[in-house]
């Protein structure tokens, strides 16, 4: 079986680890594929997570 990002996620997830930068969409996803975290868990703290503010263009 074939999986796509899965090498890309465990980079983007320590990069933001490193850089301190807010993504979790990424860290949800690593801990699925890394740490056996059920995804049903993931997807409920994801969804009553309170979320920061995004601003990019600062």
């Amino acid at each position: 079986m074939i999986i796509e990002g899965i090498s890309t996620t465990k980079a983007a997830y320590e990069l933001a680890q490193e850089l301190d930068v807010y993504m979790p969409i990424t860290q949800a996803i690593y801990q699925v594929i890394y740490e056996g975290q059920d995804i049903r868990e993931a997807i409920n703290f994801m969804m009553n997570n309170e979320f920061k503010e995004e601003n990019e263009w600062n």
